[in-house]
């Protein structure tokens, strides 16, 4: 499906990239007058100056952008990448929420979150609705791109009220075709994007608390960006941050295969100024393969191309369905977060993905999508080289480890894996394929092939894959709140960071999907501040 309306710049200016109710003047976005911007005295020379400062120039960034200056801003957008944006938002699958009705969207997410539970929703109604509102216009908004899409069936929980209201669409060339389109716009506008500028501080009016501007290391070099309406922060997630997964995540560790600058920038620079934090244990994940060998450190989505395979624990023990939680690319972390109590310590991180030459003559394990993953990128941002198509190369890096028994697997894979319970799960599983019935963990009796021709082979996984979703806490405007609820004035927030998800990402194509709408209203609220100057 296809629609197309062209205009000067390429992109329409319709109403949900307009100034409507929720693009309010500042005296309700502040707290300040609404007759007169407070005057404030800061002596400090800026190097660059804006209405609007977008830090980050992924998907939210572009389309906080993109509305702020439709509604009349001058926007300026710092990068921390060297060169091209996107982000997460271009390796994605492309795949963005847009419901057929607010009140079921609001009443789906409300409920993911926690909300028919005595405790409540993690996330609060206002910006539930908010959210609602605003991800069911997304459908004209990719339309208004002149985007392609299909129309997928979204939730990721039937059960919930709602639920059939949950529509995702997928942009035909995925997330380079959505990212490329948004880009394009960004262009056709003259919006600056300053590439190589990572934000390392927020400038903070000591007594009002407001945000006059940012602080970049732009091309090595130290400068102030003064922002005369607002700070908007799209940093993305904090995948690539040890410290942060350590401290936040439900198990560790997780490895990720996204965007390497997302390293929790803006979770710093937010919590220097004051700023609240929320859904932090919250991920978009399945699994991947990671080495400690690998330069590149990514994680990287891996799937056997016959079933003649199992799943064990570090110590060998299989201890799952295994076709269920393989594809499972959004929550499928949750299998991961056994904890043991005799260690103590995740009996299931790594995971080893036991295969046989029949596996491996198969073709290659690495999950391969079109327009997807780091596969597409240079290598000056990340991109790896591609998997070979027998394995081969992997198993002379070391990647995958080799062994003509099972005991010589064991062994290559080293501590803590326990020879003899590795083979008796190998065993185990290869009886049950003999009979076609798994009774202790059901798996299906068309999957049930053996593990049984020598060399075998073992690849580690790990919990994580897509991204994180917790950051500085939001309200309905996409302000960022402080320990006390209250705005920190002229601060706002959109996409992956801080995102709406609590308790479970619940959403098919949920962070593409509240990108864009709250990329809308930070850009329409930020926009309509009175300048501080």
């Amino acid at each position: 499906m296809k629609q197309k309306r062209e205009t000067a710049n390429g992109f329409s200016r319709r109403n949900f990239i307009k100034a409507t109710a929720i693009g309010v003047g500042a005296s309700a976005l502040t707290g300040f007058s609404s007759t007169k911007a407070r005057a404030v005295s800061f002596p400090e020379k800026w190097d660059k100056e804006a209405d609007v400062v977008v830090v980050g120039y992924g998907g939210a960034g572009a389309v906080t952008a993109i509305t702020a200056h439709d509604v009349g801003a001058s926007v300026l957008v710092l990068e921390k990448a060297p060169f091209k944006g996107g982000g997460s938002t271009a390796i994605s699958f492309g795949t963005l929420a847009s419901p057929t009705n607010a009140d079921d969207a609001a009443a789906y997410l409300y409920a993911a979150c926690g909300g028919l539970e005595p405790a409540g929703s993690l996330t609060p109604k206002a910006v539930v609705d908010a959210w609602a509102k605003e991800v069911c216009k997304n459908k004209e908004f990719l339309e208004e791109l002149g985007l392609e899409y299909r129309v997928m069936f979204g939730p990721e929980f039937k059960n919930l009220p709602g639920s059939a209201a949950m529509k995702t669409l997928e942009v035909s060339g995925r997330g380079q075709a959505f990212f490329a389109a948004l880009e394009q716009n960004v262009k056709s506008r003259g919006i600056e994007v300053m590439f190589d500028s990572p934000a390392t501080e927020l400038i903070q009016d000591p007594d009002t608390k407001q945000i006059l501007g940012v602080k970049t290391k732009s091309t090595g070099e130290n400068k102030k960006i003064k922002a005369r309406k607002a700070v908007v922060l799209c940093t993305g997630g904090f995948e690539f941050n040890e410290e942060m997964k350590r401290d936040f995540l439900k198990c560790y560790p997780m490895k990720f295969y996204g965007w390497k600058y997302n390293t929790g920038d803006g979770v710093k620079m937010a919590q220097k100024v004051g700023a609240d934090l929320w859904h932090m244990d919250i991920l978009a994940g399945g699994n991947c393969a990671w080495f400690p060998e690998d330069p590149v450190n990514v994680g990287y989505p891996v799937s056997v191309r016959t079933n003649n395979y199992i799943w064990v624990n570090k110590f060998g023990s299989r201890y799952c369905n295994e076709p269920k939680w393989v594809m499972n690319h959004h929550n499928g972390w949750v299998i991961f977060s056994e904890f043991s109590f005799d260690e103590p310590g995740y009996s299931r991180i790594p995971t080893y993905v036991i295969f046989d030459e029949t596996a491996r003559k198969a073709g290659s394990i690495y999950e391969s999508f079109p327009s997807t993953s780091r596969e597409i990128l240079p290598s000056e941002l990340g991109g790896y080289p591609a998997w070979s198509e027998d394995n081969t190369a992997e198993i002379g890096k070391g990647w995958i480890k080799k062994g003509d028994t099972l005991s010589a697997l064991a062994a290559a894979i080293g501590a803590p894996v326990d020879s003899d319970l590795l083979e008796a799960s190998v065993k185990t599983y290869n009886g049950f394929c003999a009979s076609k019935n798994d009774p202790e963990f059901g798996r299906p009796a068309s999957t049930l092939k053996p593990v049984e021709t020598p060399p075998f082979y073992a690849v580690p996984i790990y919990p994580g894959l897509v991204c994180t979703n917790g950051g500085a806490r939001r309200n309905e405007k996409a302000q960022i709140l402080n320990p006390d609820k209250q705005p920190i004035p002229r601060l706002y927030s959109a996409g992956s960071f801080g995102s709406v998800h609590g308790r479970i990402y619940s959403v098919f194509g949920g962070n593409i999907g509240e990108l864009c709408a709250f990329g809308r209203i930070a850009g329409r609220n930020a926009a309509a501040e009175l300048p501080w100057s």
